[in-house]
């Protein structure tokens, strides 16, 4: 049997959660003090839990749907990096259920060590033995449905005359050395999108750098919007690409954090929605599930 392993970072539970899960995040080294509670203040700031985990679970629901209705009724479950459920749980239960093949589908489409493939490598470790065949999509961030979901959002969200800046998560700069194809990607999609929507002033930026004391690349979005002309710039349109979830990077870092920056600049700062369980995003993850067939 074949099987479609949803995969995600993970969130906590709640305030309750938090420290568990910046544990796990540090590789079982208590977090110090300062940084835990800064990450339960920003947890707290958007009402104490992010919505990230329900979300991933309307995603698989609409794409076991997805697949159902074009003919293939494919088993959908979801594992999570640093919270349940966990990657290598859903793996061992997978396995256990009969399933000689497992699609690991990550919930990005792009291509980066600290994401998709962490994702593959912790399915494929927890497979190792079992004969089970673990596999992932090529990239998807040019797949027509996913475009055409963020020209959906865009359409939604553009008023005429906004500086629009695309995100996406930073990521340690000596991934891109190393040659990942990662940043590029993001900057495929953005220059898509900015083409097909007619967006004439619009550029990318990136967000959410750990502190891990290694450079992270950038531009960083917190730099760009402190660097823009308020003169000339009185609105702008964040729109978060690199995401596919309402998560804390997003409620926070962009709703709260680059909202205060550039309001304390005097520039309206909006952002767009994201795609969640959209029908274009849902039909999007269900083309990638084709890519192995």
């Amino acid at each position: 049997m074949k099987g479609v392993l949803l995969t995600a970072y993970g969130s906590p539970s709640g305030p309750d959660d938090v420290e568990r899960y910046y544990t796990r995040i540090l590789g079982g080294r208590k977090p110090p003090s300062p940084l835990l509670e800064e990450l339960m203040g920003r947890y707290a700031a958007i009402g104490g839990v992010s919505p990230l985990e329900e979300i991933t679970m309307r995603q698989a629901a609409g794409l076991k749907r997805a697949l159902e209705a074009r003919g293939n009724a494919t088993e959908v479950r979801v594992g999570m990096k640093y919270s349940p459920p966990f990657i290598e749980d859903a793996v061992a239960s997978m396995i256990s259920d009969g399933f000689s093949r497992i699609l690991v589908l990550p919930l990005t489409p792009f291509n980066s060590s600290v994401s998709a493939d962490s994702y593959l490598k912790i399915a494929r470790k927890a497979a190792s033995g079992a004969g089970a065949a673990v596999e992932m999509p090529s990239p998807w961030h040019l797949n027509s449905n996913f475009v055409r979901c963020w020209e959906e959002i865009l359409e939604e969200s553009l008023t005429g005359g906004e500086k629009v800046i695309f995100t996406a998560h930073s990521i340690p700069g000596k991934y891109i050395e190393a040659g990942e194809p990662y940043r590029e990607q993001i900057a495929e999609l953005a220059d898509c999108l900015a083409g097909r929507m007619g967006i004439a002033d619009s550029e990318l930026a990136f967000q959410s750098a750990g502190r891990t004391g290694e450079g992270w690349i950038g531009p960083p979005l917190e730099e760009r919007l402190a660097a823009i002309d308020a003169g000339e710039t009185k609105n702008i349109l964040i729109a978060p690409i690199g995401f596919v979830s309402e998560h804390l990077e997003v409620l926070y870092d962009v709703d709260i954090e680059a909202v205060r920056i550039a309001s304390g600049r005097g520039i309206s700062l909006r952002r767009t929605a994201l795609p969640n369980d959209r029908e274009a995003f849902i039909s999007a993850l269900a083309d990638a599930c084709a890519l192995r067939d």
